[in-house]
């Protein structure tokens, strides 16, 4: 179980990658006119959200069935972390919210810098 944890976690943040790669290039998209392909925008805009709802799944069930795993492996902060990112980019404000504080109390020794900055800044 320990190995699939890890993979999991793997997987979830591979998903999470690949969405913010295809907001990303849609989002320079953007600067450019669109030649009446609207629809395009539409469908790419489906494919981030998919990603990130995927990503948002696997940190779900391994949050959930895994945690003690995830904190002996040292783990647990960037699973809360990740878990609060596709919350946030999915809308799901209150949610990334109350993910951020669970990371920041349940496992705030394994936060990198950079993960506590962002935990603290996801309110706002």
């Amino acid at each position: 179980m320990g190995c699939q944890t890890v993979s999991s976690l793997r997987d979830a943040q591979d998903t999470f990658n690949r969405a913010a790669a295809a907001e990303n290039a849609l989002r320079s998209d953007l600067n450019r006119p669109l030649d009446g392909g609207g629809s395009d925008t539409m469908i790419g805009l489906g494919v981030v959200r998919s990603g990130y709802a995927s990503a948002l799944l696997l940190l779900n069930r391994i949050t959930s069935e895994s945690a003690d795993k995830l904190r002996n492996d040292q783990l647990l902060g960037d699973a809360l972390t990740l878990k609060a990112l596709c919350e946030w980019r999915l809308g799901q404000f209150s949610n990334a919210v109350a993910t951020a504080q669970s990371a920041q109390s349940a496992a705030s020794d394994q936060l990198f810098p950079r993960d506590r900055a962002l935990l603290r800044a996801l309110p706002a």
